[in-house]
């Protein structure tokens, strides 16, 4: 398969802040957490699984 089939969907960009870096100069555990928070939208990601309601409200 080429690898341009093997990408997926950006759903955001982001830039990774100097005071997430730990003092090995890598991106410190706990900010995995929050960009993935910031960088995904939960709406998109059930609407991409086909999810049109989520806990009884219907996603527009």
């Amino acid at each position: 398969m080429p690898k341009t089939e093997m990408l997926g969907t950006e759903v955001a960009r982001g830039q990774v802040l100097p005071e997430w870096i730990d003092i090995n100069n890598h991106m410190n555990v706990a900010y995995y957490v929050l960009a993935f928070d910031q960088g995904v939208d939960p709406t998109t990601c059930l609407r991409s699984i086909r999810v049109s309601t989520f806990y009884g409200v219907t996603l527009v």
